[in-house]
Order: C-alpha cells, then structure tokens, then sequence
C-alpha cells in the first residue's frame, strides 16, 4: 500500500472535477472509499487530511463559511463532527478516529499543534470517483482544547 505522501501527492494531481486514476497510488480511494458518507484521514507531515465521499448535491451545500465543529470522545474511538447549516436544517459529516492506536495519537498531535484541518470531498459519477473540492477549516479553540494529548 502506498504511504500517505505517496497518496496526498498524486491526489494534488489530480484537478478538480475531474475523476481519479483507478491506478497507482489513487488506487487506495477506490479500494477504501464504498459508501457515501465515508471518510479516510491521512497526514502529510504536520498536515492532517481528511477524504471525504459523498453524494455531488450535498458537496455542494458545503462552504467554510458555513459550518461548525463538534467532537465527543468516547473510550474507543473520538468522533470529530463536521457540522454543515444550510436551508435544509444541519448536517452533520462524522469523522471517527479509534483511539488507542499510533496513527491516531500522531493525527491528533498534529490537530492540535497545526489547529486546522483540510477536508477533501470526494463523489461518484459512472463509476469514477471525482476530485470536488478541498476546504481547510481552523478548528475553533474549545475543539483544539478537548483533543486528548
């Protein structure tokens, strides 16, 4: 499996709105990614990236101006929630991480020191997978603060 550098760099590549190669290191989302909803968090150094799939319609209901964050830690896994407002009332975007592992810790350290997360939305379109649109959010303070070092 390729490292997560090796994925980040080819998906930067890759423009946006259009689909990803189903071979070499963006293999990884057609093989991870299989439900809407979905998500696959990756680091590149201090960076921390999070891929998220979901339907085109939805996508488009997210900006940064308009969502907030959430995050509840329970003893096997921490839940980061993405909470988008729009006409159609919230809707929340969950990002679980399980605790007790090392990638984790080291996600978790790198939100905390760099404050701020890239989401990448991801869709599917006859049977591709398509580069949407990345958003990078600063996580507000009282977020930052219940991270568990």
């Amino acid at each position: 499996m390729p490292s997560d550098r090796e994925i980040i760099a080819e998906f930067d590549k890759v423009e946006q709105n259009a689909p990803l190669p189903r071979g070499g290191p963006c293999s990884f989302f057609y093989d991870e990614l299989h439900d809407t909803g979905s998500s696959v968090i990756l680091q590149r150094e201090s960076s921390v990236i999070i891929f998220h799939f979901n339907f085109e319609d939805r996508i488009a209901l997210i900006e940064s101006t308009n969502t907030g964050w959430h995050i509840e830690i329970k003893d096997e896994v921490i839940i980061l929630t993405l909470i988008v407002t729009h006409e159609e009332g919230p809707s929340p975007i969950f990002f679980t991480l399980k605790r007790n592992e090392q990638k984790t810790a080291d996600l978790l350290s790198n939100l905390k020191q760099d404050k701020r997360v890239t989401v990448c939305f991801l869709s599917l379109l006859y049977g591709d997978i398509y580069k949407e649109k990345c958003l990078t959010f600063l996580l507000p303070d009282h977020i930052i603060e219940q991270i568990p070092s």
